[in-house]
């Protein structure tokens, strides 16, 4: 009965969070996305939980764009295990669930922007990981997807959060190094030291300008925002309703 009780009011406190305004975002990225980046799956579906229980309360290409990254990363998952039919099915997910935002994307502005961040930084954190058959293809769709970014955000990319242009620049530098773009990839580098001095993304742009053979070994994508507990952090800032 205590378990019961238990559960019950960790279902009422999630659902309470997301209808005090959190974004989906807020909500489920510190584990699923920060947990694929620490390849920990306990936190990762820890933050899967979370989308399952709270995903009805937000728009649909939304819950979309997060389904389809947790299908891609369990996909990576299961092929590094050795599980050759659950990795199809998984990526096939995936790619569905991609490409039903694309189909949205021509008439949904919204749809548009979380196709393009989503499947890029999806496929830009995983794609070295992939089965040599879908990697080159998931990094020419990565490309495509921060070309698509890069073609929304250029004009407003001195006004963006430093989190969001780096996302934005590092992602697409680290598209073009992988898809042999050699001139884009100069020219993003010097955008990423230029717009962003004083940051991570700084050193790494310079360090992967200075040498380039550590480009193949440190990220410049997806390197920020991802700790755990900014969540708890900010529910901390918020102020207590009446």
């Amino acid at each position: 009965m205590k378990a019961i009780i238990w559960v019950g009011a960790a279902l009422l406190s999630v659902s309470a969070m997301a209808q005090s305004k959190l974004t989906l975002n807020w909500l489920v990225r510190e584990d699923i996305f920060a947990g694929m980046l620490a390849n920990d799956q306990a936190r990762f579906e820890k933050g899967v939980e979370t989308l399952s229980k709270v995903g009805r309360f937000y728009p649909e290409v939304e819950v979309m764009a997060w389904q389809g990254t947790v299908e891609a990363t369990r996909a990576v998952w299961a092929h590094e295990a050795g599980k050759p039919e659950d990795f199809r099915r998984h990526y096939a997910l995936s790619a569905t669930y991609f490409d039903q935002l694309r189909g949205l994307a021509a008439k949904d502005e919204r749809a548009k922007f979380l196709l393009a961040i989503f499947e890029g930084a999806t496929l830009v954190t995983i794609a070295d990981r992939l089965p040599e058959p879908v990697r080159t293809a998931a990094w020419d769709r990565s490309y495509k997807s921060y070309q698509a970014l890069w073609a929304t955000e250029q004009a407003n990319i001195d006004r963006l959060p430093m989190h969001m242009k780096g996302e934005v620049l590092g992602g697409r530098a680290a598209a073009a190094f992988r898809t042999g773009r050699d001139e884009e990839l100069k020219q993003t580098l010097a955008l990423i030291q230029e717009k962003m001095p004083g940051t991570l993304y700084a050193t790494v742009a310079k360090k992967w300008t200075d040498d380039p053979a550590a480009r193949a070994k440190t990220r410049i994508a997806c390197i920020s925002c991802h700790e755990p507990n900014t969540l708890k952090n900010l529910l901390e800032r918020k102020p207590k309703a009446e």
